[in-house]
């Protein structure tokens, strides 16, 4: 309907107003209501809670694997630390979880480094998904095509 680039500058738009909105509503409530606080010490023993986990029935396990791939990539991003933790939750989550992330304060509001991990996110994620959504749609055309 826009295209890819009026689309991509459209979500870029809206997910800064979105993020930016719910720092804001974060540091107003003074609550780690996603556990991102929690997260950061989470490293170490979520990997083996994951691989521990175990769903009941056999759709549970095909619905839960993808997840906790993503998952474990991400916890092994943020083990590693700076920038592969950085693309890894911007391009996997949003800039508002990868902003307070790298916070050195909690509730501290936004900063100058906050400022830059912010729009730096935002232009991370919002091209991966971008290019990650044209390039689905251009798949499906294509496969359309030979059926």
């Amino acid at each position: 309907m826009l295209g890819p680039i009026k689309g991509g500058v459209a979500m870029a738009i809206l997910s800064a107003i979105t993020c930016f909105l719910f720092i804001k509503f974060y540091d107003w409530s003074k609550q780690d209501w996603l556990g991102i606080e929690v997260a950061k010490e989470a490293t170490e023993y979520g990997p083996t809670w994951i691989r521990n986990f175990s769903a009941t029935s056999r759709v549970g396990r095909i619905m839960w694997w993808p997840f906790s791939r993503i998952i474990l990539l991400i916890l092994w991003a943020i083990k590693r630390g700076g920038i592969v933790a950085f693309f890894a939750l911007s391009m996997y989550t949003d800039p508002f979880v990868a902003t307070v992330y790298f916070r050195k304060e909690s509730f501290s509001g936004l900063k100058k480094r906050d400022w830059m991990i912010f729009f730096a996110s935002l232009l991370v994620g919002d091209l991966y998904w971008t290019l990650r959504t044209v390039l689905i749609i251009f798949l499906a055309k294509e496969g359309m095509k030979i059926f």
